[in-house]
This record gives structure tokens, sequence and C-alpha cells, in this order.
């Protein structure tokens, strides 16, 4: 069956239709990487996105449950240039188009997915749509009008309190779209974690008793999460504070920063972040569409992207409180993850 990937600046991609026979709309991003699909797509912070893979074949390892990131698919729709049938992974549980007809994700298959990545670098963020037929301009607003939401994190977050036993110090996380690996890594450095909604109170914070917050990654412009600002602030002048990715920005916006959009993410493994202390270069995974800026007047700035120059990691200049924009679950930035929970550790014990 043919489908259309429509873009809101006018272009048209054709191709065939795979997983869930449906349409979809959403902003169209790019991924480079080459395996992990299923990981990405049951990423929160991909929430109502079109997820275009730019490499040619993807699906070879096929889906792999353990490896998901939350309970389900959170992406719009998947567009691909050649999806794999027969998947050969020792670990394969299914095939892509499977699951994806599972979620009733929609899939379009047969796109020079490396054109479209470049009209995005070049053009900026677009809106899409994936349909059966082309529609006008006028529809294409309409659906964009329709299916528009904002604030995603109040849709992925929990919804209720659960905690993570562990041996070491208590930290509360703000659940904004927290990945399975994130929890992950934070029961590695053997701490105790409680997640609670993004939507609860100062009050309800302390009331657990933290000697530490997480501020989660999510979906979303941090724009849209000036209610939640409050409750960061407050949590950063009696606890000490790690943000990541969203958590990041929006400690950024508590203190009186901004946070901008890319003229396109940066989505994919192996993005160069300069650790500025040390001089030493890392390989990065990530996934943000917007970058915390003018935040100086109270953060040091402690790593930047080598890409843009844009902050990748900030020390605030007198409260413990710090904020990194990429991925800290991800391998190979094992040594910032080290040094920075030392600190974190540190700081939760009053060290």
């Amino acid at each position: 069956m043919e489908k259309y990937l429509q873009l809101e600046n006018g272009k048209i991609f054709k191709g065939t239709a795979f997983g869930y026979d449906g349409e979809a709309s959403g902003e169209v991003v790019f991924q480079t990487a080459m395996s992990g699909h299923g990981q990405i797509l049951t990423n929160p912070s991909y929430k109502g996105q079109m997820v275009v893979f730019t490499f040619p074949l993807i699906g070879n390892g096929g889906i792999h449950l353990e490896d998901f990131e939350s309970s389900g698919a959170t992406a719009a729709c998947v567009v691909v240039k050649e999806v794999e049938k027969s998947p050969g992974g020792f670990r394969c549980e299914m095939d892509l188009a499977s699951y994806l007809a599972h979620e009733k994700i929609p899939g379009i298959q047969g796109v020079d997915t490396r054109a479209l990545a470049k009209i995005l670098r070049e053009e900026g963020p677009q809106k899409g749509v994936l349909t059966k037929r082309l529609l006008t301009k006028k529809d294409m607003e309409r659906v964009f009008h329709k299916d528009h939401k904002e604030a995603l994190a109040y849709e992925v977050t929990t919804k209720e309190r659960y905690t993570l036993e562990g041996e070491g110090p208590h930290v509360a996380v703000m659940d904004l779209g927290i990945k399975k690996s994130t929890l992950k890594m934070l029961r590695e450095q053997n701490l105790k974690v409680t997640v609670l909604p993004c939507t609860a109170s100062l009050e309800e914070f302390l009331a657990v008793h933290p000697q530490g917050i997480v501020l989660s990654e999510g979906p979303g412009d941090p724009k849209e999460y000036e209610k939640i600002l409050g409750v960061v602030k407050g949590l950063s002048l009696v606890k000490p504070v790690l943000g990541l990715s969203l958590g990041h920005q929006l400690l950024g916006k508590a203190f009186g920063g901004e946070t901008k959009k890319l003229p396109y993410g940066h989505r994919g493994g192996n993005h160069p972040v300069l650790e500025k202390a040390t001089g030493k270069i890392f390989a990065t995974k990530q996934h943000h569409g917007y970058v915390a800026w003018d935040v100086e007047e109270a953060f040091h700035i402690t790593h930047v992207s080598l890409q843009d120059d844009t902050i990748e990691g900030m020390r605030h200049k007198t409260l413990p409180v710090y904020g990194v924009q990429f991925q800290l679950d991800a391998s190979p930035g094992d040594a910032v993850t080290k040094r920075l929970f030392e600190t974190f550790y540190q700081d939760m014990e009053g060290k």
C-alpha cells in the first residue's frame, strides 16, 4: 500500500506502508543510530515524534523486549529506507513491522531518509503527516491544529509514587519521562530511588525525606513547564539536585536562564562533548531538540558540544546543583558519569 510523508514546507516523500495500517502527524526528527531501534521507539522523550532512521537498513537485529525504555512505544510513526523482514539477531523476539503493528504505530519504507535528514538539517524542524492520500495545505494545517499537544511530560509521567530500594543515599526523582535505563543507572549507584509524578508539589517531594533530587529526561518544549519551575527551584535551594536533559533545561530556566530550539536536534550516538575541567572529549548519546542558554549568571558551564558549542553541562556557582544535557546512562560516557555521581554522593552525604 502506498503512503505519503508530507512536510509542512511542501516536500513530499512517497513510500510503502509497513507496521500498523494508520496515519500519523507530529514533528519529524532524524536518528543516526544504526541499532537500538527498540530503545528509541519506547523512549518517552520521543513522545509524539515521527522518527526517521538514516541508516539504510533498520530492524536486522529484531526487537528485544528487555531493552525497552518504557512499557510501550511512544513515537508517532517510523520512517525508513528499508525494513528487515527476517531479522537474525540471537536475542530477537519479533520483527520491527510486527511490533509496530502490535503497538498501532504506522511506518513507511522506501523513503530516501538521508535526503530527508538533509532537508531537516538545512531548513530546520518540520511538522509532517503520514497519509494514504495527499493532503492540501489547509488539510495539513487542520491536522496540525487538531493533533497539537503541549507539555507531553504530563502524559508520560508516572501516575503514582513508587520506590526502588537501595542501600545508599535516598534520591527523589521528578519523572518527566524517565527511561528504564536511567532508573537502572541510579540503582547501579546503589541509591534508594523514589519516583514521583512531575506534577507533585514541593511538599510532596520533601515528605519522602530525600537526600538528593534527580530531574529526569523527558519530551517537549521546556517553556511549556512554567508550573514546574517553582518546585525545581524550591528543591534546589534545600537539596543537592542533578538535572538530566529536560531536567537540566528546567534547572537553567528556574534560575533565570533561557532555552532555545536547535536548528536541528542532537539525536543519535557519537556526539562529541568537551569536558572543560579536564580538556577531555567524550562521545555521547543524545536526544534533544532544545538547549539551555544564557545561564552564566547562575551557572558555570562544565561541558560543551563540539558540534555547535551549545551547553552540555553546568554547575551552579553556589549551590550543589548540576545539569547535563547528554544521556548519562549510555556508554562510553562512564568516566563522566562516575565523576558526576561521586560529587553528587558527597553533596548528599554533606561532605
